[in-house]
């Protein structure tokens, strides 16, 4: 009986026609931004709450109060890395971290949280001013959307009648919505200028538990509060 031809000839032809024929993928344009302003938190509720549990087998104890605070205005920084898909150039994406400063202070009405969003946006542009330099555009107005994972350190001080409680982490989903301008001043650098609203729901919850128990006894202290941020930004972005 003759031996049968070895197949991989054939199967390293039908790969190679495979993989030469698909359609070229390329990044039109990746960016890299910086950028800093000042964030505007709008009024909020916050309530804290404070439990204490003395042993496994005994009752909880809750305190739960509440206040309406104006938060002052902050800072705001971040830095964004992203592309714009070559086949869509009206169409990119990015990753965008960023920090900005929520703080309310008065009588019996100290409250803080220190946000950073992690921010995956879907974004879309318009090319103006098209030229044999700026082939894509010289002006492009542009927006941006999507979701954020957010972690704050919050803390408050409410005074005597609200229970206080410290600093505590939280982890939470956020929405970030952004429009803004940008102009080519040189073929790879570009000053842009942006607006954002920023929406969370921040837990801020302490679980200081005792034993070898997993459920949480001893003491927990939890801060809850809905942002609603307003921000103006500039910066710089190096497109490649």
């Amino acid at each position: 009986m003759r031996p049968a031809a070895p197949k991989r000839p054939f199967v390293m032809t039908v790969a190679l026609a495979i993989v030469y024929g698909l359609p070229p993928v390329s990044l039109a344009e990746p960016v890299v931004s910086l950028y800093g302003g000042g964030a505007f938190p709008q009024s909020s509720t916050v309530t804290t709450t404070v439990q204490r549990t003395p042993c496994f087998i005994c009752p909880t104890s809750t305190v739960t109060g509440s206040r309406r605070v104006n938060f002052d205005s902050s800072p705001t920084i971040g830095g964004r890395v992203g592309y714009w898909v070559d086949r869509v150039p009206w169409f990119g994406v990015a990753f965008d971290m960023s920090y900005f400063g929520a703080r309310a202070s008065g009588i019996d009405s100290n409250a803080q949280f220190e946000v950073i969003p992690l921010s995956f946006l879907a974004m879309f542009r318009v090319p103006l001013f098209t030229s044999e330099n700026y082939p894509r555009g010289r002006m492009r107005p542009y927006a941006a959307v999507g979701p954020s994972f957010v972690l704050a350190l919050a803390s408050t001080d409410f005074g005597q009648t609200v229970p206080s409680v410290g600093q505590e982490w939280s982890k939470s989903a956020g929405l970030d919505i952004r429009a803004g301008l940008d102009w080519m001043f040189a073929p790879h650098l570009a000053v842009f200028t942006e607006y954002r609203f920023f929406y969370t729901h921040i837990k801020a919850e302490s679980c200081n538990t005792s034993g070898s128990f997993s459920l949480c006894f001893g003491s927990n202290d939890i801060i809850t509060s809905t942002l609603q941020t307003h921000m103006i930004s500039a910066g710089l972005a190096y497109h490649f």
